[in-house]
């Protein structure tokens, strides 16, 4: 009997149609809640940090909307289509859980493919309208392009005559990502040749296919473990919030755990040392990943054999982490000076008026929170290395931060959609893609500007 034949498949394929729909939803609403924020009514801005310079920028049919909305109407249609959004997230797995044949599923995971990539391909070419960090991110580029600076030392007042600084955020600090994403900005900065469209849809274009990477490397990490790839690509590469914040807005949070997911699944297939690279690599995108990579070598030492075997092992992990780090900041080293963003970020208000913004017992609360985590990668192996990772990431956000801005929950996100569907895992997920949802809904709320 063959496969298209074989009991279920009329079920399974009607699974598929209404799959196909979910995607149809998904593209229609994600793309349409980004275009909204162009039509803001009048004096009003949403809560989070809103790029209202960029429009400008734009073609007419982006920079002159034709309607105006009022308050009520504009949340109205926001609540509208992240319901829809939501919905075919939510619906789009819940069909996929129950996909029988495999003929169907492999359709399935084309189709999810396909889906995320016009949404994300929609997404680049309309303006950042939701966030102007990127052009914050362009600005470090731009020092070292266009006048020869260190990022780490200057802040981004110091180009105020570039023809970016209008656009960007943040202008009296000095940068606080890693090398890694210094340098990648320098390229993308380059491809944008200083023009405002050029360089978002560089930097959303460098977001996305780190965003893919990620997406793939779920797959590839279920396979290993002999599981299926499509429920864990739906719950990266279909999460509104994901889509929204990679193509949509650009941010590198895409950038940095696509390629710490990569290096998990290069570190499975026995490549440690390229694997670990590419972890510390990460890590020097953002810092969140720094904690996965730990876990990962805690998880790798528990399986070798023999105390002498592990610390040659470990000496061997570390070193190389050090030499990288060593040459990846080397070209920018300033001393103490060079995590002067890094130090303010944490230890500021959010009013900037010097106040500590975090208390002593959040940083121990964090501190616990990691010491579990290790414990537990110690105790039990790589079974919990992901739900480790994502709750040291989710604990970072939650007490040491000063902000809570919607795509900082992507990490934790990305993480455990690359997860077995342990009682664990599933548990933060629900909790995580709640608390998702309740944060984006935030969006609907208008302030005066």
């Amino acid at each position: 009997m063959s496969e298209l034949s074989a009991p279920g498949f009329l079920t399974d394929r009607r699974r598929l149609w209404a799959l196909g729909a979910c995607a149809t939803l998904l593209v229609v609403t994600v793309v349409g809640f980004n275009l909204l924020y162009l039509h803001l009514p009048p004096g009003l801005a949403p809560t989070y940090d809103f790029a209202q310079n960029i429009a400008a920028a734009y073609p007419p049919a982006f920079s002159r909307p034709d309607v105006v909305l009022t308050p009520k109407l504009f949340r109205g249609i926001s609540f509208a289509l992240q319901a829809g959004m939501w919905g075919a997230f939510l619906a789009g797995i819940v069909l996929a859980r129950g996909l029988r044949q495999d003929a169907t599923e492999k359709a399935a995971v084309r189709l999810a493919a396909a889906a995320a990539a016009v949404a994300s391909v929609a997404l680049i070419v309309t303006p950042p309208i939701l966030s102007p960090d990127l052009y914050h991110y362009a600005l470090f580029g731009r020092m070292i392009i266009t006048h020869g600076l260190n990022p780490y030392v200057t802040p981004g007042r110091a180009l105020s005559g570039d023809p970016l600084a209008w656009f960007a955020n943040w202008p009296d600090y000095t940068s606080h990502y890693g090398p890694v994403f210094t340098w990648l900005s320098v390229g993308a900065t380059w491809l944008g040749r200083g023009g405002p469209i050029a360089t978002a849809v560089a930097f959303k274009t460098l977001a996305a296919a780190f965003g893919g990477l990620g997406a793939w490397s779920v797959v590839a990490l279920a396979k290993q473990e002999k599981r299926s790839g499509l429920v864990p690509l739906l719950l990266l590469a279909w999460n509104p919030l994901v889509l929204i914040e990679t193509a949509g807005s650009g941010h590198n949070e895409m950038v940095m755990i696509g390629l710490a997911l990569y290096g998990l699944w290069v570190f499975r297939k026995g490549l440690t040392t390229v694997g670990f690279l590419l972890l510390v690599a990460s890590a020097h995108i953002k810092w969140i990943t720094a904690a996965l990579a730990g876990l990962v070598v805690v998880a790798h030492l528990r399986d070798i054999d023999g105390a002498r075997a592990r610390v040659l092992r470990a000496l061997k992990l570390i070193g190389i982490g050090a030499v990288a780090t060593a040459v990846l900041y080397l070209p920018f080293w300033a001393g103490g000076d060079t995590f002067a963003a890094t130090r303010r970020l944490m230890v500021e208000s959010q009013t900037g008026g010097g106040a500590p913004a975090t208390p002593p017992s959040y940083f121990a609360v964090f501190a616990a929170v990691v010491a579990v985590a290790f414990g537990v990668v110690a105790r039990y192996g790589q079974r919990f290395v992901l739900e480790m990772a994502a709750s040291v990431s989710l604990a970072f956000v939650t007490f040491l931060f000063p902000w809570l801005f919607p795509w900082y929950l992507i990490p934790a996100g990305a993480l455990l959609a690359a997860g077995p569907r342990s009682r664990l895992n599933v548990c933060l997920l629900v909790s995580l893609t709640a608390i998702s949802i309740v944060v984006v809904s935030l969006w609907a709320r208008l302030i005066s500007r």
